[in-house]
């Protein structure tokens, strides 16, 4: 696999010296209209980490703790081979880090094909990123606004998903100001070992998974792919309104691996996303975005996450209820609030054309299994050398930190992550 993806960097290379440009695309006809197009991302993180209590590293209580790591690495290849018929296929992983540095694995994360009838009707299958509910579960990784994905959207992923892909149809379009998208996907079967007092990924025959979301576009139309953008950089006028679901007969359980009882995973979710110019002629742009999320994975369900998570263990007699590293509850049974925003300020006001783009986002959520809310929040900052193609991100996150008590789950402490991220992109 190391071969193969020296392989492909070089022919990458190869290929934008040929093009002149650095483009990593050849057309197929005269008018562009049909092409091949490569690309190659990755995202660089040095972060520094206060440990959740009880931490460990190899054996070693940590408290706080630096690293730097790969946090995603992408090669995608496309060709629209006819007016009708495109393909794609995307390679990498996420996470390269101390821990496995030595066997990281490069492996397919999206691969299919898409043939659109009509502007109004599209029909895809494979392996890719295609899920309704959201906006949230369509975002691309490349142009997001903050520092990183909001990981509480992907509801599902790597347990019943592979970083948030799964293997099924759908169809798509576009009719009027009208968007939609209607997914039917084969989710992968979790080992969740027997059930027990609280919801879980049942440890049986995984059932279709049915999901949707429709949005009305106000102003510039958006493209109808599956990875949909954080922020256009000023470059589109958008006002859209959107409404979703996602649902899984018997996908959790509860109760005894004699008796088990099972629940259908449904949940619903509404948002509004906007990008829009402030002053005009100034290529300044206002970004935000408003989602309310209904999540229901049956009784209790709960998930601690935390992205990259550097931890390799935890000292059981000091730990609190959000496990190792930067992990929180980030997904469960209950509602969630999340909100978003940033601006990008006009050209010139860097002495390199540079750009900043400050933003902010704010998770709120009242989940069932915990007695008091679950609030987090990020302060980022962009400098935006080449587009989303060349972008430095400083970031910082604050989470609460729940312990278990007699009476219930309540928030004891908060605790901080900073984060100097480096995207940078070949296409």
């Amino acid at each position: 696999m190391k071969r193969f993806l020296q392989i492909l960097v070089v022919l990458m290379m190869g290929w934008s010296v040929l093009q002149g440009q650095g483009v990593l695309r050849y057309n197929l006809d005269t008018t562009g209209q049909t092409y091949l197009k490569a690309s190659l991302r990755a995202q660089l993180w040095g972060r520094y980490t206060q440990m959740n209590p009880g931490t460990v590293i190899y054996g070693e209580p940590t408290s706080e703790y630096f690293d730097v790591s790969i946090r995603r690495l992408r090669m995608n290849f496309c060709g629209q081979l006819t007016p009708e018929l495109f393909v794609y296929a995307g390679f990498g992983n996420n996470n390269l880090n101390y821990r496995n540095n030595a066997d990281f694995q490069i492996g397919v994360l999206d691969l299919y094909a898409e043939y659109a009838f009509h502007r109004a009707l599209a029909v895809g299958f494979g392996k890719s990123g295609y899920h309704g509910l959201s906006r949230l579960n369509l975002r691309s990784s490349r142009s997001m606004l903050g520092l990183d994905a909001p990981l509480f959207s992907l509801y599902s992923v790597n347990q019943t998903d592979h970083l948030g892909r799964n293997l099924g149809i759908w169809v798509k379009g576009q009719a009027g100001n009208w968007d939609y998208r209607a997914v039917m996907n084969n989710p992968i079967k979790y080992d969740s070992g027997d059930p027990g007092a609280y919801a879980d990924w049942a440890n049986t025959r995984p059932r279709l998974r049915w999901s949707f979301y429709l949005k009305h576009q106000f102003a510039d139309h958006e493209g109808n792919g599956p990875f949909g953008a954080g922020t256009y950089l000023g470059k589109k006028k958008i006002f859209n309104l959107g409404a979703g679901f996602a649902w899984q007969p018997r996908a959790m359980w509860t109760g005894s691996a004699l008796s088990p009882d099972y629940h259908d995973m449904f949940h619903f979710a509404a948002d509004l996303y906007v990008e829009w110019p402030v002053f005009k002629g100034t290529a300044d742009a206002f970004t935000a975005y408003l989602g309310f999320f209904n999540y229901d994975f049956g009784p209790g369900y709960l998930r601690n996450l935390g992205a990259n998570n550097p931890a390799t263990g935890l000292l059981l007699s000091e730990a609190s209820f959000n496990g190792t590293g930067a992990a929180f509850p980030m997904i469960g049974t209950g509602q969630v609030l999340f909100w978003q925003t940033g601006y990008l300020l006009p050209k010139g006001g860097t002495p390199t054309q540079a750009r900043l783009q400050p933003n902010a986002s704010v998770e709120y959520a009242r989940y069932d299994r915990l007695s008091d809310p679950m609030l987090a929040y990020e302060l980022a900052v962009n400098l935006l050398f080449n587009g989303h193609n060349s972008k430095l991100t400083l970031g910082a996150q604050n989470r609460p930190i729940f312990q278990a008590q007699e009476n219930g789950v309540f928030e004891t402490d908060r605790l901080w992550m900073a984060v100097l991220q480096y995207q940078v992109e070949i296409n």
